[in-house]
C-alpha cells in the first residue's frame, strides 16, 4: 500500500491505493464515469478567467479521480468582477449542478459575456444517474444559466438580483424566491477583529483561497469595529436577492490578490449597519 497526501484550499485528503493499480498519465485528464464532484474553484483577474473543478473515487480507490480537469479563457471587456470562489460539494446526495456547469463556460465571469435571461436555454454539462454519483463528464457542452447581473435603483443600491436555474426542460427558470438572503451577517473570528478592527477600519480581509471572507467597518457612535463574514464570488447571481457581488471594498491585512464578496449595495460601501451589531 502507499499513501499520498493532497492539500486542496485549507483541507487535506489522504488518497490511498495499491501501488501496482493502474493511473491515468499525468498529462491526461481522467475518466471521470465514476468519480465525485469535490469541489469547483472558479476566479477571474486581470482579465483571465478561470475553473477548475476536483473529483474523487473512481471505483473501489480515490486515485483515478485524484486529478482536476480545468478551463480557462481570456476576457476581451476585462472581468465582470475582479475575484475567487471556491465551492465544496457533498459526497453524498444531490448537488448544484448548475454550479458545476461553470467549469466548461468560463467565460460567463467576463463583463462582455451578455447576461441570461429567464426562459433561455439550457444545458447544465451534466449528468448524474444517483445523487452525486458516476460523474459523466460534458463540461464544453455546459449551457449554464448565467451570467445575470442585480438590477439597481438610483442609490446603488439593489432592486432585485435574479437568480436562474435549469429546469428539466432545460430553460433557465427563475428560482429567486427560494434562495436565502445574504444577511444578517454572522461575526467574524474574534482574534481578526482585535487585530484588524482599528479605528477608521474599512474593507474586507480575504481569509483563504475563495472559501472565506472577513468585512470590517468602524463604528463611529459606539467606537467600536463592526463585523461580518461574507462569502466571495465572481458575479451577481452567487449573491442573495437584495445583495450583489462587490470588488470594490478596501483589502485589509493580507497580500492576497483582489476579493470580491456578496453584500448590500452600493458597490464600494461599506457602513456598520450592514454588519452585525
Amino acid at each position: 500500500m502507499w499513501a499520498r497526501r493532497v492539500v486542496v484550499s485549507s483541507l487535506v485528503v489522504w488518497i490511498i491505493g495499491c501501488a501496482d493499480e493502474e493511473r491515468p498519465p499525468r498529462n491526461q485528464e481522467p475518466d471521470l464515469s465514476t468519480c465525485y464532484a469535490y469541489s469547483l474553484r472558479g476566479s477571474c483577474r486581470d482579465s483571465i478567467t478561470r475553473m477548475e473543478g476536483t473529483f474523487v473515487g473512481g471505483g473501489t480507490s480515490l486515485t483515478l479521480c485524484g486529478a482536476s480537469t480545468a478551463r480557462q479563457t481570456s476576457c476581451t471587456a476585462g472581468c465582470a468582477r475582479e475575484g475567487a470562489f471556491e465551492v465544496m460539494f457533498p459526497l453524498t446526495g444531490p448537488i448544484d449542478t448548475s454550479t458545476l456547469s461553470l467549469l466548461g463556460h468560463p467565460a460567463a465571469l467576463c463583463a462582455e459575456t451578455p447576461e441570461v435571461q429567464p426562459g433561455d436555454v439550457c444545458h447544465d454539462g451534466w449528468s448524474f444517474p444517483s445523487s452525486n454519483t458516476g460523474v459523466k463528464r460534458m463540461t464544453d457542452a455546459a449551457v449554464p444559466c448565467a451570467p445575470t447581473r442585480a438590477k439597481l435603483a438610483a442609490d446603488g443600491t439593489v432592486e432585485r438580483n435574479i437568480r436562474l436555474a435549469c429546469d428539466p426542460t432545460e430553460h433557465c427558470l427563475d428560482v429567486t424566491d427560494t434562495i436565502a438572503e445574504d444577511v444578517p451577517f454572522a461575526a467574524c473570528d474574534p482574534a481578526v477583529v482585535a487585530e484588524l478592527g482599528t479605528p477608521n477600519v474599512n474593507g474586507v480581509v480575504a481569509m483563504a483561497f475563495g472559501a472565506s471572507a472577513c468585512l470590517l467597518a468602524w463604528d463611529d457612535v459606539a467606537q467600536v469595529a463592526r463585523s461580518g463574514r461574507a462569502r466571495p464570488c465572481v458575479g451577481d447571481w452567487q449573491c442573495g436577492p437584495h445583495s450583489l457581488c462587490d470588488d470594490q471594498l478596501v483589502l485589509l491585512g493580507t497580500t492576497m490578490p483582489p476579493i470580491a464578496v456578496c453584500k448590500p449595495g452600493p458597490r464600494g460601501v461599506l457602513t456598520p449597519a450592514m454588519l452585525s451589531p
